[in-house]
């Protein structure tokens, strides 16, 4: 008959032992554990400050997030350095050619109406009387003002009018061509509304000619002025778009994580004080993203862990009795983790390189497999870098992730090659000296070397985490092999 491990004459957990879901509950269970274990060491405490206080520590953004008043000022200051744009109408130029042409024609119009009328007369005199003369000058001028638009009749004087109906038709001829002729030149340069006057006055220059009467060169000249319009024009569309795309080539003003917000003694102004609220450190709600990520992350670590025990060739697969013996050296490692975390506020220099790590590597190496130690390793490290943020503005601390990782494969791989006698103090030793040579690398990586007490101080407590854990394995592994039945030092 088989015997059984003293664990396994227990009564309760006989009962439990069998149990179709125990290892779900017992993954529950562990997975409950490490929430409140790690929820403390991912919610950030919030800050009592007031404007005008001076800042008695730095201040770092804890996360990432846009200032967005500042980036709206940004873009704006974007928008406002954009010019406007202007663009030339050239067919303004053919536009008002033409208009100064219907003047003219209209004028011919009503000049040549009005021969035809005195020939159908056949008056007997040769000049009509000086009244009736008058009478047909201003129905002409009547008729005239009527067909033009309001806005041309307005803009033209009576006398102009009258000027082109009494010319012959050489002199009205000459200037029709002379006023076109000035109003095309001119408008084929660029006028903006403040240059109006500027061109109107040139209009003058143009049309210089001397073989006509002075009255029909000021009437030319007052078409041509009238015909004279801005033809460089303000385009709303084209100046609105380039403005647009001026704000949206605008980065976001980023507070980014790890930002040094304020210097320990300076003051707190609002432009600071803007700063912690919007990273969140003043404000007092309850944000439950984070809880909610720290659940998946225990989720997915456990799911892992489930199935690579699951997949692994090992004890564990089957014996739940073995399951909870790795759940216990899992837990108390990670407790240990969790109790050197704490013990970080008395604010010893290293302290965090102390922690005995690979006693869980050098535990399950013994007593199950080293294939489970490394995976496990890895777990170990994961939680390692959350526990170990103080010194972090984000969740996880990879600089002590990256040390407990090599620590705990340091472990594995050492007992795995060494014999009974010598195994767990020289393996303690051996994962000493790789602590030593992380923690030397870590340091030497930083920017900002630290000083020899500094650096005698890291490398003592990365000494010290390899005796410790060598020194608690030896203290563990009787209770653990009692307990569970397991012989797992040879000679």
């Amino acid at each position: 008959m088989k015997k059984q491990s003293p664990i396994d004459q227990l009564k309760w957990w006989q009962r439990l032992r069998d149990h179709r879901y125990i290892r779900i509950i017992l993954f529950m269970i562990v997975s409950i554990i490490l929430y409140f274990l790690m929820v403390g060491n991912i919610i950030h405490d919030t800050l009592d400050v007031r404007l005008s206080e001076m800042a008695d520590r730095d201040i770092r953004a804890p996360i990432t997030v846009e200032h967005r008043s500042e980036t709206d000022e940004r873009r704006a200051e974007a928008r406002d350095s954009i010019a406007p744009v202007y663009e030339l109408k050239r067919e303004y130029a053919e536009n008002q050619v033409r208009k100064v042409h219907d003047i003219f024609d209209l004028i011919t119009q009503v000049r040549n109406e009005e021969e035809e009328e005195l020939e159908e007369e056949e008056l007997e005199e040769d000049e009509l009387p000086l009244s009736t003369e008058e009478e047909l000058l201003e129905d002409r001028l009547v008729y005239i003002k009527e067909v033009l638009s309001p806005g041309t009749s307005n803009d033209l004087s009576d006398d102009t009018l009258l000027t082109f109906l009494q010319a012959t038709d050489s002199q009205l001829q000459i200037a029709r061509e002379s006023t076109t002729n000035a109003v095309y030149e001119i408008m084929s340069e660029s006028i903006s509304t403040r240059d109006v006057s500027d061109a109107k006055r040139e209009v003058e220059n143009q049309i210089a000619i001397s073989t006509v009467s002075n009255r029909l060169l000021d009437a030319m000249v007052e078409v041509a002025q009238f015909a004279i319009i801005p033809n460089y024009i303000y385009d709303a569309d084209a100046t609105q778009q380039l403005r647009e795309e001026a704000a949206e080539n605008v980065e976001p003003v980023l507070i980014r994580e790890g930002e040094l917000l304020v210097r320990e003694g300076e003051m707190i102004n609002h432009e600071v004080y803007e700063q912690l609220r919007l990273v969140g450190l003043l404000d007092d709600q309850v944000h439950f993203l984070p809880y909610i990520g720290l659940a998946m992350l225990v989720i997915l670590m456990m799911a892992m862990l489930s199935y690579y025990l699951s997949q692994a060739k090992t004890s564990v697969q089957t014996n739940n009795s073995h399951l909870l013996m790795f759940i216990i050296i899992f837990l108390i490692t990670v407790i240990l983790m969790k109790v050197v975390s704490l013990l970080e506020v008395i604010e010893i220099i290293g302290l965090a390189y102390a922690v005995p790590v690979s006693l869980g590597a050098m535990l399950i190496t013994l007593l199950i497999h080293t294939r489970i130690a490394l995976f496990t390793s890895v777990m170990f490290a994961i939680m390692g870098s959350v526990f170990f943020n103080n010194d972090t503005v984000g969740t996880f601390n990879f600089t002590y992730g990256f040390y407990m990782l090599f620590s705990g494969f340091a472990g594995a791989y050492f007992l795995e090659k060494s014999n009974r006698v010598s195994r767990i103090l020289r393996a303690g030793l051996f994962v000493s000296g790789i602590n030593i040579v992380v923690v030397v690398t870590l340091l030497f990586l930083k920017s900002v070397q630290p000083s020899w007490i500094e650096l005698g101080m890291h490398l003592g407590f990365a000494f010290l985490s390899g005796f410790v854990a060598s020194v608690l394995t030896i203290g563990l592994l009787p209770f653990l092999e009692a307990g569970f039945g397991i012989l797992s030092l040879h000679d």
